[in-house]
């Protein structure tokens, strides 16, 4: 009850006026759960003390899936003995990987635990499993989902809303917390009118992770929804956009933790999503209509039904049903609860599009559709049986009501499925009988109330309690039965997602079991692994239906090859058993999954039986039992067993595999155990599966040390019920165990090789530093020749540069010399300008005179003829007239000239042309005259511009011929200089070599000494892995769990039963003897003699003598008599085994009974 009392429910969501979802834990904490968990089993977890053998075991995958037809990275980032990892396995062929190849120096080399994993195009959407296989055999398996989306890896720094990821609607993201109070933001772009769905995926895909989604506005302080603890504990968040813009979506775990186990897988879409089916469950092999509800449906109507503040939407499909009634083919995650249920997985196909995964339930029965209004019993329909009636409480206050007929004492199961199933509903049964008053009223007379199913398999390991009630009974009465089933919390809850199947049947005794890999300390995880010679043990559940209570046996299909099983037996009402797998002595590396077929007999009324055959399911332990938290196991797709080729330290075997014994005696059977030299220590022996009342001697469950027998005893109560048990023992010993001793022998070749390179590099190292050394000698050797060569070159230099640096002066001289010629000869060529202007200027007045005197004299001539005509006109001889014409004047008045008058007039013109003549004569001497002092000037001028410029000419010749010699000099000089600059270059050549040489000397010293370096960090890591290496491979005492292979214990019914006890309590009686009373119960039949004798099984050897008691067919009492032969010594304790021994049935048995004697001390003998 208190149990029950405590046991979480599920979380329920509600929503404030503003739109913002709040969570509220409907009952109490889940924490108060696991502190009631964890007290419980404080005195149940045995913890080991020392280390286990290795096994692979695989606890994270980084990402959890991938887009079919993508290559994938994944890395193995969680798990224990990961060592030398080479291969995964996935559950479907299409998915393959091989080891990721680096580079080590130079080398291709995988990767340490990562792979390269490729998904066909072809690989459908859903969600498979992988393990790794590696040194230690292969791992339990681990989820991988397979979708149709892009998928990306989580940003790195994404911590805060300032530095928030960008997140594609449309694309899945891969990530984790990775670090202390981690939280992943992500911005997003929406849409108005928009509804997208935030799937995240942890729990669903193996992770510790409890997710928490938000969604914010586009500063990170306004929450707008959020969602948790939806589809398990993953969160699932439909977010209808109500404007357009940024938006944040912020992701973490409920409590902040971290680590590589903290991962998750993120969906953010607006495709189809589809919450639920209704009905939840199909007949088997029916094709039926079904209504999907969820959001972004095709063509999907509006519901008006508010789930989590989102309506939903709805679409009616046709789902055919698988044939097999008790298949368990789901891609959800299954707890134990719900392994004893029926379901197959639906994705409903949209186009192109393929929704998520939903379950639905399967069953034998047919299906009916709870129709409201069915609140009251005046609503309730009758149905008749076998039935299952699906339903929803739909809104708070609903109850749904239902009837059935039945028959006095026939036996009936009602049995509701709503937790196992995934829906939040915690389901109350009422089972009322309804009588028909007199007045035709209805009168519930109460039979049953049922609410929690409290009892577990196996608690805090394989945990099966469970909310939905289940009852099985015999009807008291013929007539009308009446179910009332409500949510616990119907009064205040209520939505479409509150959904149960309730069956109502006639009992059909039924079963099914589930297989989980069995680890030496229940409730951890481990695969099915086996060594060589080794054993390993499988725990059988057994989920009994409708009141079956027979026996199941468990039966091999298909095994590895190497591996043996003989199957295994849960008793009748037995909750679970232990299946034994044996790998031969010699095996391959190997993996291969195992089936296992389920069978059993049930008994109909007429006594009629028939065989019931079930596949059995699979299971693994998820995480192992930790602190305050129980073990989580679910579902898994195979049952895998892998063999490992290193050789189990000891084999546990006994050389019965059935033991007859009688109750009421003790039996004794040798166990025996095969040692390897590493396993020397004492075998702890620990029998597993006992039925009450049958103990084991502590004495005699220690195989000792170095020894190879133990002959264990067990005393079987004369109250144990007679029948087979089957019963196996579970060793521990601490053995010499040395791990991975081929590593270190690789290690240690390694290291060799190693050394032997570094020690060749490090010869190396130092002929190079001998070659540097010998390159800087020769170095110096040649800097010493540049060094003279550059005095030479210097000094020739330094001749070359005072021959330049006269040449300069020279060729200024020279320069200055011509400049001044130059001006000599601009001068003394203006002054012949001004010259031969000035001589023809005189030329022009030597004409000009010549001229003038030519015209005096002309007019001198004219003037003298004129005068003579004058003359010889005015002379009296003359005649008074001329008889010659006269002359008249042009211009004039007609006047006529006389000669005379015109000779007069010629005379003054002759005057005047002479005076004139003579004017300009004595003009043009004069200038000629005032012409010759500037030519004279000039020709002075002229002269002195001669000589200077012939002074010039001299300077400037002398100027060139001295620049010639310096130039023949210098040329001397820089010849000189040339040579010792070529000796130097040649000389800085061969320093220039020398140095090159050095340097590469220096280069290759330093290649060499980084290599010997390099090479010796890497003798030296491997020193240290094969220090390491040898360390782990170290023999060193770990602790070895084994199991035997099943051993039958067949109980059989005793013909009497037996009793003794001392006589006086103890006392030593008169004749010296101690009696022992003993009394014989006669039964099932037997009434023949008994013969009783004692046996000393502690205490002094032989110090006790007795003669057999014969106990005729009528005598029920006797005393024994016991003597010594030295006489029983006072205070002193006798452990005796009263036997009682008879003949039934033709068959010998032997009864038993211990006692202890003790002497008082106030005895005289």
């Amino acid at each position: 009850m208190i149990a029950a009392a405590l046991k979480p429910k599920h979380d329920e969501g509600t929503f404030t006026k503003d739109g913002v979802v709040t969570i509220k834990q409907t009952f109490v904490t889940r924490s108060l759960y696991i502190l009631w968990i964890s007290v419980v089993a404080c005195g149940w977890m045995n913890a080991q003390a020392q280390a286990q053998l290795p096994q692979t075991r695989l606890y994270a995958i980084s990402p959890s899936g991938g887009q079919a037809g993508d290559v994938v990275e994944l890395n193995l980032t969680s798990g224990e003995d990961l060592e030398e990892i080479t291969q995964l396995r996935f559950t479907h062929p299409g998915i393959s990987a091989a080891p990721k190849m680096v580079l080590v120096e130079g080398v291709e080399t995988p990767a340490a635990n990562s792979f390269l994993v490729t998904i066909e195009k072809d690989v459908p959407p859903g969600v498979y499993e992988v393990a790794c296989g590696g040194l230690w055999g292969f791992s339990n398996p681990r989820r991988f989902v397979v979708g149709t989306r892009p998928e990306v890896i989580e940003a790195a720094n994404n911590r805060t809303p300032e530095t928030a990821a960008s997140l594609t609607i449309g694309e899945v993201v891969n990530g984790s917390m990775k670090t202390s109070t981690d939280v992943d933001w992500f911005r997003f772009s929406a849409q108005p009118g928009q509804r997208i769905v935030f799937d995240c995926w942890a729990e669903r895909i193996d992770s510790r992770m409890n997710a928490v989604l938000a969604v914010y506005d586009a500063t990170g302080r306004r929450r707008l929804a959020t969602s948790r603890n939806v589809k398990g504990d993953d969160p699932v968040l439909v977010f209808d956009v109500p404007t357009a813009g940024p938006y944040l979506l912020k992701l973490h775990d409920l409590t902040y933790r971290s680590g590589n186990e903290m991962t998750y897988r993120l969906e953010a879409h607006t495709a189809p999503y589809v919450e639920f089916a209704y009905p939840p469950v199909a007949t088997a092999g029916s094709t039926s209509p079904f209504t999907l509800y969820g959001y972004n449906l095709p063509n999907g109507r509006r519901t008006g039904q508010i789930l989590r503040g989102v309506e939903l939407e709805a679409i009616d499909v046709e789902i055919t049903a698988p044939h097999e009634c008790d298949s368990l083919q789901v891609e959800q995650r299954v707890a134990p609860a719900g392994l004893g249920t029926d379901a197959f997985s639906y994705r409903f196909q949209a186009g192109t599009q393929t929704t998520n995964p939903i379950r639905i339930g399967l069953t034998s029965e047919p299906v009916l559709r709870e129709h409201e209004p069915n609140d009251a019993a005046q609503q309730a329909h009758t149905t008749d049986l076998p039935v299952t009636i699906a339903g929803q409480f739909a809104k708070p206050g609903d109850q749904d009501v239902s009837r059935f007929t039945g028959q006095a004492g026939q036996s009936v199961t009602v049995e509701v499925i709503a937790e196992r199933m995934g829906s939040p509903v915690d389901p109350v049964l009422v089972l009322e009988r309804v009588v028909t008053r007199p007045d035709q009223s209805d009168e519930m007379i109460a039979v049953s109330v049922q609410d929690d199913n409290a009892a577990s398999l196996n608690q805090n390991v394989f945990e099966t309690r469970t909310g939905d009630p289940v009852l099985t009974f015999k009807l008291p009465e013929t007539g009308l039965y009446q179910i009332t089933l409500r949510d616990r919390y119907w009064e205040t809850r209520g939505d479409a997602s509150l959904l149960y199947r309730l069956s109502v049947r006639p009992s059909r005794p039924d079963f099914r079991v589930v297989a989980v890999p069995g680890p030496p300390t229940s409730g951890q995880v481990t695969p099915a692994t086996l060594r060589c010679n080794d054993r390993f043990p499988v725990t059988v559940y057994a989920f009994r239906q409708d009141g079956y209570d027979g026996e199941i046996r468990i039966v091999p299909e298909s095994l590895p090859p190497g591996v043996l099983c003989d199957g295994a037996l849960i008793r009748s009402g037995a909750s679970y058993a232990t299946l034994i797998l044996t790998a031969v002595e010699e095996t391959s590396p190997t993996w291969q999954a195992a089936t296992f077929t389920a069978e059993g007999k049930s008994t109909d009324s007429d006594g009629h039986q028939s065989l019931l055959a079930h596949p059995v399911r699979s299971a693994a332990v998820v995480w192992g039992f930790h602190g305050v938290f129980p073990a989580v196991c679910r579902l898994t797709q195979q049952f895998p067993v892998s063999l490992q080729a290193e050789p189990a330290p000891y084999q546990l075997a006994t050389t019965a595999t059935t033991i007859e014994v009688f109750q009421g005696s003790t039996v004794e059977f040798p166990v025996t155990a095969a040692r390897s030299d590493a396993a020397h220590e004492a075998i702890r022996l620990n029998l597993q599966e006992l039925p009450a009342q049958v103990t084991v001697d502590s004495s005699t469950t220690t195989i000792a040390k170095d020894a190879d027998q133990q002959l264990l005893r067990l005393t079987v109560g004369d109250a144990v019920p007679a029948g087979t048990y089957p019963v196996w023992i579970q060793s521990e010993s601490e053995v010499s165990y040395r791990r991975n001793p081929q590593a270190a022998e690789r290690q240690k070749t390694a290291l060799a090789a190693a050394t032997q390179s570094a020690n060749a590099a490090r010869d190396t190292a130092q002929n190079a530093t001998k070659a540097k050394s010998e390159a800087i000698r020769l170095l110096g050797l040649a800097n010493k020749k540049v060094q003279q060569a550059q005095a030479t070159a210097v000094a020739t230099q330094q001749v070359a540069d005072a021959a330049r640096t006269l040449l300069d002066k020279f060729t200024i001289a020279q320069r200055e010399s011509a400049d001044v010629l130059t001006v000599a000869e601009q001068e003394l060529s203006a002054e012949n300008q001004r010259l031969a202007q000035a001589q023809a200027r005189q030329r022009v007045h030597e004409e000009t005179v010549a001229t003038a005197d030519a015209d005096n004299r002309q007019a001198a001539r004219v003037l003298s003829e004129a005068r003579a005509m004058v003359t010889s006109l005015q002379t009296p001889e003359a005649p008074a007239e001329s008889s010659e014409p006269k002359t008249e004047l042009p211009g004039t008045e007609s006047t006529v000239e006389t000669p005379l008058a015109a000779a007069q007039r010629a005379l003054q013109l002759a005057e005047t042309q002479a005076a004139t003549a003579s004017a300009a004569r004595e003009t043009a001497v004069l200038k000629q005259k005032t012409d010759k002092v500037e030519f004279d000037a000039v020709a002075a001028l002229h002269a002195a511009s001669m000589k200077r410029h012939n002074e010039a000419f001299q300077a400037s010749e002398s100027a060139r011929q001295s620049l010639v010699t310096q130039k023949q000099t210098l040329a001397q000089a820089e010849l000189a200089a040339r040579a010792a600059q070529q000796a130097l270059m040649a000389a800085q050549s061969d320093a220039a070599a020398a140095e090159r040489e050095r340097s590469l000397a220096e280069a290759a010293e330093a290649a060499a000494a980084t290599t010997a370096s390099n090479l010796e960090g890497v003798r030296r890591h491997l020193e240290m892995k094969a220090n390491e290496a040898a360390h782990a491979a170290e023999p060193r005492a770990v602790t070895a769990s084994i199991p035997s292979s099943t051993v039958l214990i067949k109980i059989l019914p005793a013909p009497l039963k037996l009793a003794a006890e001392p006589l006086n309590q103890g006392t030593i009686g008169i004749d010296g003897t101690l009696g022992i009373k003993v009394n014989v119960q006669r039964q099932n039949e037997f009434d023949g003699p008994v013969e009783v004798t004692v046996l000393e099984t502690a205490g002094e050897s032989n110090a006790l003598q007795s003669e057999s008691l014969q106990l005729t067919a009528t005598q029920q009492t006797g005393v024994l008599r016991l003597t010594s032969a030295n006489g029983f010594r006072p205070g002193n304790s006798y452990q005796l085994m009263i036997k009682a021994a008879a003949h039934s049935s033709g068959r010998k048995c032997v009864v038993d009974v211990p006692l202890c004697v003790t002497i008082p001390g106030q005895s005289g003998l």
